[in-house]
């Protein structure tokens, strides 16, 4: 009898490959910190677990010890539903273990301190991202949003992501911070107890975002430049925008920066003059 020869059919076999926490959930505690990354739990302690069973997220402590008297003597009593919102996969229910404590009687969970803030659902890579999005591209709420949505698959409100900016401790490193150099300027009347006020306000057009705001009691162009020249300090100065005021120009020219018009008022001017011309004509 003739041996034969068979080869594998390779050409049935795929590409991943597979680990052993893909078929059995309790070993998913030892993954690496890439595969945790892919599911937003990057960054947690080691002993917080996140297991999959049943298609769902389940959270449990290796260790877990009583908060009450700090025994080791516990068991396991049950399990709760909490939603919590993870970059890559959005929003999840979440089964977190609930534990009770032989010695004393006491009934606690898992400690998510390292995941996620106390009465709050959005985790804290999400916080991150916010927050990283804000203070080094200086981004807007509604492109903090945008950019959620787009590139990480979260949704969440713009409330929220105001929430977030506002408790955040992170303090802006001015020394460090560098504009683009092509700005807009404008001042804006405003009443404060009757009398009218002036606020100067100075934005940068590549960040989109604002590089500074004063409250004044007048326009003029001295007024202006102390404005302008305190808020661009070892700042590029390439090119400032602003509307046909004369005193605009005055300051803008002292500082020895490029000076354009916006747009809209020199449209506004040429239809003027236009009208003008016309109108003299007709007459």
């Amino acid at each position: 009898m003739s041996s034969i020869n068979i080869k594998a059919p390779y050409e049935c076999m795929e590409l991943k490959e597979y680990k052993l926490s893909d078929f059995v959930p309790e070993f998913s505690e030892f993954r690496q910190s890439d595969d945790l990354s892919r599911f937003g739990c990057e960054n947690i302690e080691d002993n917080l677990i996140r297991l999959e069973k049943r298609g769902k997220i389940h959270f449990e402590n290796r260790i877990a010890v009583c908060l009450s008297c700090k025994s080791h003597h516990i068991v396991k009593n049950g399990t709760y539903e909490r939603k919590l919102i993870f970059l890559r996969i959005g929003e999840q229910k979440c089964i977190i273990q609930k534990y009770k404590c032989k010695k004393c009687g006491k009934v606690f969970y898992s400690d998510l301190s390292s995941l996620v803030y106390p009465n709050s659902n959005i985790t804290l890579p999400v916080i991150d991202c916010i927050e990283n999005l804000y203070q080094i591209y200086g981004a807007g709420l509604h492109k903090i949003r945008f950019n959620l949505k787009q590139q990480h698959n979260v949704e969440i409100s713009h409330q929220s992501i105001e929430n977030i900016i506002l408790n955040s401790k992170y303090e802006f490193d001015y020394d460090n911070w560098h504009y683009s150099g092509y700005c807009l300027f404008d001042s804006l009347w405003t009443r404060i107890n009757g009398v009218w006020q002036y606020i100067l306000a100075l934005f940068d057009v590549k960040l989109n975002t604002l590089v500074s705001t004063k409250l004044v009691k007048s326009e003029d162009s001295k007024t202006i430049y102390n404005f302008l020249n305190e808020s661009l300090r070892n700042q590029k100065k390439i090119s400032i925008g602003t509307d046909l005021k004369h005193e605009y120009r005055e300051a803008i020219d002292k500082l020895k920066v490029k000076h354009h018009f916006c747009k809209f008022h020199v449209k506004q001017a040429i239809n003027k003059k236009d009208l003008k011309i016309i109108l003299t004509k007709i007459n």
